[in-house]
């Protein structure tokens, strides 16, 4: 994948990811169960990737593919 692709998939995934916490105060706990073992396994399957490298700094990426 492209560094331009691999942050432009980065930062959908990002804002997925605010929009759910910003939910995660309406939803039940098993839901919140559900959601938060999703991004656990997401977690785990960027670690173990060259994904794993890249870093958000609250400004932008940072990382070996950037």
């Amino acid at each position: 994948m492209q560094n331009e692709s691999l942050v432009a998939v980065l930062e959908a995934e990002r804002a997925a990811a605010l929009t759910n916490q910003a939910q995660l105060t309406t939803v039940d706990p098993a839901e919140a169960a559900q959601i938060a073992a999703v991004y656990a396994a997401r977690l785990k399957e960027l670690k173990e990737s060259k994904a794993g490298t890249i870093r958000w700094t609250g400004r932008r990426w940072t990382g070996e593919h950037v």
